[in-house]
């Protein structure tokens, strides 16, 4: 079964020996899985796919419909749900609108299926309902987000004139390392799959 948002809390205010929450709030903690979250979705994005029907017609398609969107891996028009083999057409993406490279243009109720990378979620994450990041992600996050937290935490502790000389640097010094391992080991992960017909303006 899938970790929800208290397990990864759980397991990084243990990591960071802030079981407590003395030296991290809730909200800083989330802070911090969410930036690690999203070096994972970028390396290992979900495979996506949604449906887009063009109420005007014309080869603009908009994509702000699609939830999770990091990038368009390919577009299919035209489409009629089972159709096989897909109707793959050359595309590029600016400003949240993919841009079709075809002779003939889209009329007015066609039907455009987008094949699309997307974000991994960690359920009760900024309003994430389920989980898709595999369990066995729990300690690379985790680390990563131990990482930010750190670097946060360090930041602000130079403002601060409570600690002892030095703590601040070492903070910094530990974020860093934490952050340097959950990269290395994030290369490990299989990274996203080729894009087909696409460019970025």
């Amino acid at each position: 079964m899938a970790c929800n948002l208290d397990a990864y809390r759980a397991a990084l205010a243990n990591l960071l020996k802030d079981e407590d929450e003395t030296a991290w709030t809730g909200e800083e903690l989330d802070a911090a899985l969410g930036l690690a979250l999203t070096e994972v979705s970028q390396r290992a994005p979900l495979s996506l796919s949604g449906d887009v029907t063009l109420d005007t017609g014309g080869r603009e398609v908009p994509l702000d419909s699609l939830t999770g969107l990091l990038w368009v891996e390919e577009i299919w028009w035209p489409y009629e749900g089972a159709s096989y083999p897909p109707n793959v057409v050359p595309f590029e993406v600016r400003d949240g609108v993919a841009h079709l490279r075809t002779v003939v243009e889209p009329a007015p109720g066609d039907m455009v299926h987008v094949v699309y990378a997307g974000e991994q979620r960690i359920e009760g994450l900024d309003g994430a309902t389920a989980t898709t990041v595999p369990r066995g992600w729990l300690v690379l996050l985790v680390t990563g987000a131990a990482g930010y937290a750190a670097l946060a935490k360090a930041s602000a502790m130079t403002r601060e004139y409570t600690w002892p000389t030095g703590a601040a640097k070492t903070m910094e010094h530990w974020g860093a390392s934490m952050l340097e391992r959950f990269r290395n080991r994030l290369k490990a992960i299989r990274p996203a799959g080729g894009q087909a017909w696409v460019s970025w303006g």
